[in-house]
């Protein structure tokens, strides 16, 4: 929330869309990890882990972050 009230009140030429994107994974793979930790959705011989799919998530959520702040443009 910090880094968007800057990026707006010191008007960055910047891509909010990726942090944004970002956060919104990042939750989803809190989600699925709260899930799996109390085991309501629990597969120990699935393929597809919960915690797995959090650390996928997770990994993703870091790329979006790299992103956006690549796409800080000079002012």
């Amino acid at each position: 929330g910090m880094e968007l009230h800057t990026v707006q009140r010191q008007q960055l030429r910047i891509q909010t869309r990726y942090i944004k994107q970002g956060l919104l994974l990042l939750a989803l793979a809190f989600g699925i990890w709260l899930l799996d930790l109390s085991k309501t959705v629990c597969a120990a011989t699935s393929l597809l882990q919960g915690h797995a799919l959090w650390h996928l998530l997770g990994a993703i959520a870091a790329l979006y972050l790299y992103r956006y702040y690549r796409s800080e443009q000079p002012g």
